[in-house]
């Protein structure tokens, strides 16, 4: 068990792992996207989630706070992916003539492979105007 944080209520990286972790157990709040989505079985799951997070971690984190951590996490998620074409892949480095490395593309949020659940099998798709 990690050592719980200096304020008991600050994030650290275990604790975010283990919020992604307990929501991809948890299909019902993958596709929330914002504050006015969230419905009763919604709220009861960000509910359990804090709970779980405290008990594991000795924290004080509320409902609310999990609940705008997750739709931080959601926002970065999809900025990320669609910086990223569309691909989970590693865009890799881009290398000068000599060799050197000019521009380092790969993903380095920890989170972000995690996250794969997220995936809208529709994102990136030009959508075809209605006739």
């Amino acid at each position: 068990m990690t050592t719980a944080p200096k304020y008991r209520t600050a994030w650290n990286e275990d604790i975010e792992s283990m919020l992604v972790e307990l929501v991809s157990e948890t299909p019902c709040i993958w596709k929330i996207k914002d504050e006015k989505d969230i419905g009763g079985s919604e709220q009861v799951s960000f509910s359990v989630i804090s709970e779980q997070l405290n008990k594991h971690f000795g924290t004080e984190f509320t409902e609310m706070m999990v609940t705008k951590k997750w739709l931080e996490f959601t926002l970065l998620f999809d900025v990320k992916y669609a910086l990223n074409g569309y691909k989970m892949a590693d865009r890799g480095k881009i290398k000068n003539r000599d060799g050197s490395i000019k521009e380092d593309l790969t993903e380095k949020w920890v989170h972000f492979h995690k996250l794969d659940f997220l995936i809208n099998p529709n994102a990136g798709k030009i959508k075809k105007p209605k006739k």
